[in-house]
Parts: C-alpha cells; structure tokens; sequence
C-alpha cells in the first residue's frame, strides 16, 4: 500500500488568511497522484473555506515523491466572509481521476472513514 504521513505542520492565522505548511513524507513512491485538501469547517458542517491542488503548488505531484523525501505543502486558506466563531481543520487527499476517492486514512492507528485529518480546532474572529 502507498503510505504518505503528514509528519507536521505550521499554523499562521492572519485576519485574511491562514498560512498552512504541510510536512508530508511518502515511504515509497506513490503510483497515484493524489490532490491534498484543506477544509474550514464548523464542527458537523460543510466546509465554508478551502484550498486544494496538486502539492507544493502543483509543482509536485505525489507520484514524483521519492520515497523517505519530506515534502514541503504550503497552502493558504482566504478567510475573506467568514463568520467569527469556531472551525475545525481538515486535510486530505482524494484521487480526481477515481472520482474523488480517497485513500485509506489511518490516525492513531484508527482507519478514519471519511478519509480526513483534524489538524486542530481554530476560532475565528472575535
């Protein structure tokens, strides 16, 4: 199986914006190449915020990791029109040639069937 792990991020929260580095690390060279998202969402909510894309800013699609490479992912996340209140940080990677699959998302050992990380919990405005 293809294992990429999140290995780390950076948080940067800016009344515009969220700076998000992700820090990805592929065990072997994937054969797939997967589109990472980031959702904003209210806790039970669609997302109200995002960003997605090809990694390192299309430059890097995951089929050309090589494999124990740490890839840097930075994304950034407009806040523009978003309510103040509380959100939740999802990440992932789906497949856009398989109609959006996602892979196999495994947290604390624990598959997570929707195929999404929490980062963290973020309050919004004031």
């Amino acid at each position: 199986a293809e294992e990429m792990r999140l290995r780390g991020y950076d948080l940067e929260q800016t009344v515009d914006a969220l700076a998000l580095p992700l820090y990805w690390q592929a065990e072997e060279a994937p054969g797939t190449s997967y589109h990472v998202f980031v959702h904003l969402a209210p806790p039970d909510a669609p997302p109200v915020a995002q960003a997605d894309g090809v990694p390192v800013n299309w430059q890097r699609p995951t089929t050309s990791w090589r494999a124990g490479e740490v890839i840097v992912d930075a994304y950034t996340i407009p806040l523009t029109g978003v309510e103040a209140g509380q959100y939740n940080l999802l990440i992932g990677m789906y497949d856009p040639a398989a109609g959006g699959l996602r892979p196999k998302t495994v947290v604390d050992d624990e598959v997570v069937p929707d195929g999404y990380v929490l980062l963290q919990e973020l309050e919004i405005g004031q």
